[in-house]
This record gives structure tokens, C-alpha cells and sequence, in this order.
């Protein structure tokens, strides 16, 4: 995890860091709004469906809870909010955190395939995944 996050800048180095950190699941994360992020908390109400088009692209989160808070470390808490803070759509309480050129959720598969095994293959880490991040943060848990 240490050559993936030294080989990530900016957004995608925030993203894996929040996965890491926080033990989101990617659909949780892609799905984040400017509104979720409240100081050293990030509030889970949503998820990216992968299969659905349109507006049920977003539903509910695999877990039957509504909203549920997750505590962000302080360090990450403190680049999220500075993420936020120049974000384009900061003033769109609803707009996506990690938007998409068109400022839309991205896929899971997208991202995957266009942002993270990009910047596995530049750390030299081949079969790289969410599911690999999910168990290295499970296992700091």
C-alpha cells in the first residue's frame, strides 16, 4: 500500500486513503457528495450500483442502516476538507466528491480501470483491486 499511495497524487491518492483508512466499500466512496463530508466524519447514505443506468445509478448502501458516520484520522480529515474546500461544486451541497469529467458518479469498474490500475502499474504491483485495499484495511483494523 505504501508504493500505491507513493505513486498517487492529489485525488487518487485522497481516494485510496479514504478506502484505506476508513474501510469505505468503493461503491460508498464513488458515490460520496460535497455534503457528506462534515469536519472528521463522512456520512454513508448512498452507493454507486454498478449495473443500474441512469438515476438508479444511485440507491442504498449494502448496509440496512440509513445514514451511518464514519471517522475520518485527522490528517485525512484535514485534506479532505481542504479537497472540499476547492472543489468546483463546493456550493452543491449534492454534487459528487470524486465526480467524473461530466461531474457524475464513476463506475466502479471505470475507475478501477482508468485511475487505479494505472497508478498500480507505475508502483509496479500487478492484480491490483478494490478487494486488496478492502483486506489490507480490514487487517490495520
Amino acid at each position: 500500500m505504501q508504493r500505491i499511495l507513493s505513486a498517487a497524487a492529489g485525488r487518487e491518492n485522497l481516494v485510496i486513503r479514504i478506502l484505506l483508512f476508513c474501510g469505505l466499500r468503493p461503491a460508498e466512496l464513488l458515490a460520496l457528495r460535497v455534503e457528506d463530508v462534515d469536519a472528521d466524519q463522512l456520512r454513508i447514505d448512498e452507493a454507486v450500483k454498478e449495473k443500474e443506468k441512469g438515476a438508479n445509478r444511485i440507491g442504498a448502501t449494502k448496509t440496512k442502516t440509513p445514514d451511518a458516520w464514519v471517522a475520518v484520522p485527522p490528517g485525512l480529515a484535514q485534506d479532505l476538507n481542504a479537497w472540499v474546500a476547492a472543489h468546483p461544486q463546493r456550493h452543491d451541497p449534492r454534487a459528487f466528491l470524486f465526480p467524473t469529467a461530466t461531474g457524475t458518479a464513476y463506475r466502479m469498474g471505470n475507475f478501477l480501470k482508468r485511475v487505479l490500475k494505472p497508478i498500480a502499474k507505475s508502483a509496479e504491483i500487478e492484480d491490483f483491486d478494490f478487494r486488496a485495499i478492502r483486506s489490507t484495511a480490514s487487517t490495520r483494523f
